[in-house]
C-alpha cells in the first residue's frame, strides 16, 4: 500500500472504518472486518483532496497544542489505525520520543480501545509495552503515560498519549482534559468525513458541504447561523424562518430570525411548555402541518403576543440535536396554507443535522480551549494563556500609544497555612484571593494565576498613578477578608509589585521584572504593602 499516512487515514475515515472488539481466552483483541479491506484496496493511490489534508492536519495539532498548553511539560502524539498493518500510525506530536508505528497487539493498545474513560499507566507496571511506545530506553520507573481512545462511527481508531517523566506531575483533572481532546478529534473526523461525502452528491448538499468547510476551531456561533440563514433563503421558499437553544430546561432564545419582520426577534426567550416550536424538543419530534392552529389549537408559536401580528399557517419544525440530545430548534412558516413538500423535510433534516453536529464540535473545542487556558483551581488564566494575552496588549498598547500596569501580587507568610491548616485549606485561600483580585478590576483588564501563591494582573489603558490606587485597594480587600473555611477563620496579607509600559520598561520581560522587584521590596518591608520601581529606585505605599 502506499501513499503517506494522512492519505491512508483520510481514506480510512472516509470508507468508515469498522473495529469490532472481543474477548478470548480472557484476552483482548481488536478485529477488523476483512470486506473494508479489500474495499480499501481498490482506492489505494487515490488523490484526497488538500483542504481535507489541512483540516486533518490541523485538527491533531491544535490537539497537541491544547495539551502542552495544560502542562508545558507533557509530550502528547496521536495515533490513528491503518487496518492493511494492523498498526497504528503517528499522526503528530510534540516529542521525538515515540515511534512511528505501534502494533495492534500491544497490551497497551488494546486496553486503550476497549475503555471509556482516560487512563494512566506507570513505567514500572509495563515496562515492556513502554519499549513497544516508545522503543528501547532508560527507564527510572517513575514514567508514565496518559491516554484517551478515539472512536469514528462509534468504534475505537486510534489514541491520543500524553508522556510525563513522573506520574506525580499526573493531576485529576488533566485526565478529563485529555479525555476531551479524544472526543474532539472523534467529532473532528466525522466533520472532516462529511465533508467529503457531501462533496459528491447533490446541488443541496454540495452546498451544506461548503458550509462544513467554512468552519474551523474559531467560528462564532452568530457567524454559523448566519451560514444556515442563507443556505436556507437558498434552499426554501417561506415567510418566517427561526433557529432557538435551550437556555434552560423551561425555556429556550431565538438566535436567529429570517423574514418577515416585527413579530419576533434574535434575543427573545420563550417557555418551550406550551409553545409550538417548544413542542419539537419536548416531544423530540418533526412538526409539519399545513394549519398548525387547527392542528394544534392549543398551542402558541413562541409566546401569546407572537400570534397576533401576523397570520402563519403553514409550518415546519424539527427538533436540532446536539450530542444526540434535542437541544435546538429551526423552524420554517408561511402566511398561506401551501404545505411544504416531503423534499423541503428531507433537505430541512440535513440542514438541522449539520447545524448540530457544527455546534458540537465547536462546543467540544471550547471546553478543551477553556480548560487548556485557565487554572485548574481558581479558574483565572494560567501562566501560559497570560504570557501570549501580555503579548497581545502591550502591542495594542504600542498601536494606540497608551500606558498599561501590571501588577504582581504573592500572598504573605502563607506557607503557614498549608502547615498549620492543610492543603485544602490553602487550596480555599488560593481560590477565594483570586476572587478578591478579579472582582475589583474591570472586564477589560486580565487576571491570571502566575504560579503556587503568586498572581498578576494587567491593567489596560493605565498609568502608575491610577494603578496605585487600584493596587492599595486590593492589598486592603484582602487583608480585612474573614477567610473561613470548615470553621476555622484567619486573616491573610498580600504583597504587590507594580510596573508601568513604557515609562518603567517598553519590552515584557524588563516590565515584569520590575514589578518582581517591586513585589521584593513590598516583602522585604514586612509585606502587606505595594511598591513599584522608578528610574531604579523603589517606593512603596
Amino acid at each position: 500500500m502506499t501513499g503517506t499516512p494522512l492519505i491512508i487515514i483520510a481514506l480510512l475515515l472516509i470508507l468508515g472504518i469498522t473495529i469490532y472488539s472481543y474477548f478470548k481466552n480472557g484476552s483482548e483483541k481488536i478485529m477488523v472486518k476483512k470486506e473494508l479491506e479489500d474495499r480499501l484496496q481498490v482506492f489505494v493511490g487515490s488523490d484526497i483532496e488538500d483542504g481535507i489534508q489541512d483540516q486533518f492536519r490541523e485538527l491533531v495539532q491544535t490537539v497537541c497544542t491544547s495539551i502542552q498548553a495544560v502542562n508545558s511539560e507533557y509530550e502528547s502524539a496521536v495515533y490513528i489505525l491503518h487496518s492493511g498493518n494492523n498498526e497504528f500510525l503517528l499522526q503528530t506530536g510534540s516529542s521525538k520520543k515515540y515511534i512511528e508505528k505501534i502494533h495492534l497487539n500491544v497490551k497497551l493498545a488494546t486496553k486503550l480501545l476497549t475503555r471509556d474513560e482516560s487512563q494512566l499507566f506507570k513505567q514500572n507496571e509495563y515496562s515492556s509495552c513502554f519499549d513497544e511506545f516508545f522503543g528501547e530506553n532508560q527507564w527510572s520507573g517513575s514514567e508514565c503515560i496518559i491516554g484517551s481512545r478515539i472512536m469514528y462511527n462509534e468504534h475505537p481508531v486510534g489514541f491520543i498519549l500524553v508522556y510525563s517523566d513522573h506520574f506525580s506531575k499526573i493531576q485529576n483533572r488533566d485526565l478529563n482534559i485529555i479525555g476531551y481532546n479524544g472526543d474532539f478529534i472523534t467529532l473532528g473526523m466525522s466533520k472532516i468525513d462529511k465533508i467529503e461525502s457531501l462533496l459528491a452528491n447533490n446541488y443541496y448538499n454540495s452546498h451544506i458541504s461548503q458550509l462544513y468547510k467554512s468552519v474551523d476551531m474559531y467560528s462564532k456561533e452568530e457567524d454559523i447561523y448566519e451560514a444556515v440563514e442563507s443556505l436556507c433563503h437558498r434552499f426554501f421558499t417561506y415567510d418566517k424562518l427561526s433557529i432557538s437553544f435551550l437556555v434552560d430546561q423551561e425555556n429556550a432564545q431565538l438566535k436567529c430570525v429570517d423574514g418577515i419582520k416585527d413579530d419576533i426577534n434574535v434575543g427573545l426567550e420563550f417557555k418551550i411548555q406550551g409553545s409550538l416550536h417548544g413542542r419539537a424538543i419536548l416531544r423530540d419530534e418533526s412538526i409539519r402541518s399545513n394549519n398548525w392552529k387547527e392542528d394544534y389549537s392549543e398551542k402558541y408559536r413562541f409566546n401569546d403576543n407572537s400570534d397576533k401580528q401576523h397570520n402563519f399557517l403553514s409550518v415546519i419544525i424539527l427538533p436540532v440535536y446536539i450530542k444526540n440530545m434535542a437541544k435546538g430548534i429551526i423552524g420554517l412558516e408561511r402566511l398561506t396554507s401551501k404545505p411544504f413538500a416531503d423534499s423541503d423535510q428531507k433537505l430541512l433534516e440535513l440542514l438541522s443535522s449539520t447545524l448540530g453536529y457544527i455546534l458540537s464540535w465547536l462546543k467540544e473545542f471550547q471546553k478543551i480551549h477553556d480548560t487548556s487556558i485557565h487554572d485548574g483551581l481558581t479558574g483565572l488564566l494560567n501562566r501560559n494563556a497570560f504570557d501570549e494575552r501580555i503579548v497581545e496588549e502591550v502591542n495594542r498598547a504600542n498601536r494606540t500609544q497608551q500606558s498599561l500596569a501590571v501588577i504582581m501580587f504573592d500572598l504573605d507568610k502563607f506557607k503557614r497555612i498549608n502547615d498549620t491548616y492543610g492543603h485544602p485549606y490553602g487550596d480555599y485561600v488560593i481560590k477565594s484571593t483570586a476572587q478578591l483580585l478579579k472582582d475589583s478590576v474591570r472586564n477589560i483588564d486580565i487576571v491570571a494565576r502566575y504560579g503556587g501563591e503568586e498572581y498578576i494582573i494587567i491593567l489596560v489603558d493605565t498609568d502608575i498613578s491610577k494603578c496605585r490606587h487600584v493596587a492599595k485597594r486590593m492589598v486592603s480587600n484582602i487583608a480585612n477578608f474573614d477567610f473561613e473555611y470548615e470553621n476555622v477563620k484567619v486573616r491573610m496579607t498580600i504583597s504587590a509589585g507594580m510596573a508601568e509600559f513604557p515609562a518603567d520598561a517598553d519590552k515584557i520581560e524588563p516590565l515584569i521584572g520590575k514589578a518582581d522587584q517591586a513585589l521584593y521590596e513590598s516583602k522585604r518591608q514586612g509585606g502587606n504593602m505595594v511598591s513599584f520601581t522608578r528610574e531604579d529606585s523603589i517606593a512603596s505605599t
